[in-house]
């Protein structure tokens, strides 16, 4: 009968340490999964910063502003704008391809 006793009182020991290092483990996971969480914002934000950026800005003469004729069927005119195109951010950017639009008139 004694040992019956120890045997339970055994199986029941065991049981509540699986039973916390159940919760140990969980709460393990929990804490994995919110640190990945927070690295992939981190990495994000790193590759935000190091992107090149490009910045352009387009100015129009006063006396020379965007229009449309009655006689252009519907086109708007622009006959002189100015382009200025700015590298901003920690690496270099590439323009790849500029056309210049030529308005036939």
């Amino acid at each position: 009968m004694v040992a019956r006793g120890i045997t339970s009182i055994a199986i029941i020991l065991t049981l509540f340490a699986i039973s916390i290092q159940t919760h140990y483990t969980r709460k393990a996971t929990e804490a994995a999964q919110k640190s990945a969480g927070s690295a992939l914002k981190q990495a994000s934000h790193l590759v935000a910063s190091e992107r090149a950026w490009i910045l352009e800005t387009i100015c129009f003469p006063f006396d020379k502003v965007p229009y449309q004729g009655p006689d252009t069927g519907g086109r708007l005119e622009i006959p002189m704008a100015k382009v200025w195109i700015k590298n901003h951010g920690k690496s270099v950017a590439c323009v790849f391809l500029l056309n210049p639009i030529s308005i036939p008139g």
